[in-house]
């Protein structure tokens, strides 16, 4: 019989994240994220004492948050 291994699942096949794997793949700071979920900004899912969240969370923030582009911007020609 062949040994079979087990592969680590990569982040970006992970439907659920801890903060530290959620920040590692985000961009955003481990205790930032933390602070998004303790004051209801981001949404997550409690398994015991083990707060995850879903990669949705992170769009949806961004999505309620972001910059949007100026639309009386003019750019200089030839720059």
């Amino acid at each position: 019989m062949t040994k079979q291994t087990k592969k680590p699942m990569s982040n970006s096949n992970t439907m659920l994240m801890t903060a530290k794997q959620m920040s590692a793949v985000s961009g955003i700071g481990e205790n930032t994220i933390r602070k998004l979920m303790e004051c209801g900004e981001l949404e997550y899912l409690q398994i015991g004492s083990h707060r995850l969240l879903c990669p949705d969370a992170i769009w949806d923030y961004y999505e309620r948050h972001k910059t949007p582009v100026a639309k009386s911007c003019v750019h200089a020609e030839g720059a």
